[in-house]
């Protein structure tokens, strides 16, 4: 996601696919959703990728339209401690 890696998305897909196969995985796939600046600056949301193209390989429904973000959060990548990332 930090090097506009879309590439490999599929390949993670499949892996993924694979493993909910395995385990009769079944329902719907709702991506996190993530702040508008951080999507306009980065280009794309990695969640929704990986949840569409798993729809697409499963037969599962993508739901994007279910959770909505309400505030910007801080990023956990700039935390220190493993307490403020659990905060």
């Amino acid at each position: 996601k930090y090097f506009r890696r879309k590439d490999l998305i599929r390949p993670l897909t499949n892996v993924l696919a694979k493993e909910m196969k395995q385990e009769n995985m079944q329902g719907i796939l709702i991506p996190i959703p993530m702040p508008q600046l951080r999507k306009y600056l980065r280009g794309y949301n990695q969640a929704e990728y990986i949840a569409k193209i798993l729809g697409e390989t499963l037969n599962l429904v993508v739901r994007d339209d279910i959770l909505k973000r309400t505030r910007t959060t801080k990023r956990q990548v700039m935390t220190k401690t493993k307490q403020e990332r659990l905060s």
